[in-house]
């Protein structure tokens, strides 16, 4: 199961990643895919993993479920 989380806002937040882990454990899920307009300073491509789930922009968000899904 993936679980997915958005985030629309104008900074990125490091803390969002171990309260997102921990979302996911509760809900079960084995991946984790946090949506987010404003990507991490680290993250130089448009997605990312890190830390065990996977960051992304909302444009590909679809193509990395589809990836994920293959």
């Amino acid at each position: 199961m993936i679980y997915y989380e958005s985030k629309k806002t104008k900074t990125w937040q490091e803390p969002w990643i171990a309260k997102f882990k921990e979302d996911i454990r509760n809900k079960g899920a084995h991946i984790g895919v946090l949506v987010t307009k404003t990507l991490p300073k680290y993250c130089q491509q448009d997605f990312i993993y890190k830390d065990g789930i996977w960051i992304t922009s909302p444009r590909y968000a679809h193509q990395l479920a589809v990836a994920m899904c293959n």
